[in-house]
């Protein structure tokens, strides 16, 4: 029996365009047999291959019940590792994800098929520079615990030199040794220049205050070169806080 796609692991294989489809494989990274096989297992034989696999690196071999048949493969074949849960195709010297690659690899920078980039008014793929700029604009996760009225750091955002940083802080907490929760929004502008200290440009921005415990809050503080975002409770208030915040940049 022969399967399409990834099927049920078994020899053979059916042909889609310029990639074969192998049966699938359990594991491409054992150099040796593994001891206690199955009929039917199939593995992808890694480098330096020993034992019973000795010269067959890259191979596929299976397990018929009593010993080990090897395929070996063309360029093109594709397999579906079992552990890894990712396709491989032989690319006619070594298996990678990225193998599909003769022509895949045309489309990429400097290839003879490039895909352009995207821009406002062009369809087209994500740059490195477009990808750290989104990043820099998704929010960043902080919890924190606190006890007492003491501030405390619930996260840490480091202002690097000759920048321009816009943070954005969401903050919520919620009291679990009594009925009182508060949540606030803090926007700051802050920058470093020449070396020099993060320095506020203006004042906090504190638009947003809703809280049932009055003496709690959220603010921003300069220490080093960075900027803590920071929580104060109430003595004997047990608060749970979360936070999400950006840290918008330019140099």
């Amino acid at each position: 029996m022969r399967t399409v796609g990834l099927g049920t692991p078994v020899r053979g294989a059916e042909t889609a365009g310029a990639v074969s489809w192998q049966g699938s494989v359990k594991d491409k990274d054992l150099t040796a047999p593994p001891g206690s096989p199955s009929t039917g297992d199939r593995y992808v034989v890694a480098s330096p291959a020993t034992g019973g696999w000795s010269g067959k690196e890259d191979d596929i071999a299976e397990w018929d019940g009593a010993a080990w048949a090897f395929d070996t493969p063309a360029a093109g074949w594709a397999v579906w590792i079992d552990d890894e849960s990712e396709i491989y195709v032989f690319n006619g010297s070594s298996w990678g994800m990225e193998s599909l690659g003769p022509h895949a690899a045309t489309h990429r920078g400097g290839g003879s098929d490039e895909i352009d980039g995207a821009t406002t008014s062009v369809a087209g793929l994500m740059s490195a520079a477009d990808k750290s700029k989104s990043d820099s604009c998704l929010p960043i996760e902080a919890n924190v615990s606190t006890t007492n009225d003491t501030q405390t750091t619930i996260a840490t955002v480091p202002i690097p030199d000759d920048t321009a940083v816009f943070l954005i802080a969401n903050v919520v907490g919620r009291r679990t040794n009594g009925a009182d929760r508060a949540c606030y929004i803090r926007r700051l502008l802050v920058y470093r220049e020449s070396g020099g200290a993060p320095t506020f440009q203006g004042t906090i921005n504190t638009e947003f205050t809703r809280e049932s415990a009055t003496l709690w809050n959220a603010t921003f503080v300069v220490s080093g070169n960075n900027i803590l975002i920071q929580v104060k409770g109430r003595v004997g208030d047990d608060v749970n806080w979360n936070c999400l915040y950006t840290a918008q940049s330019r140099g």
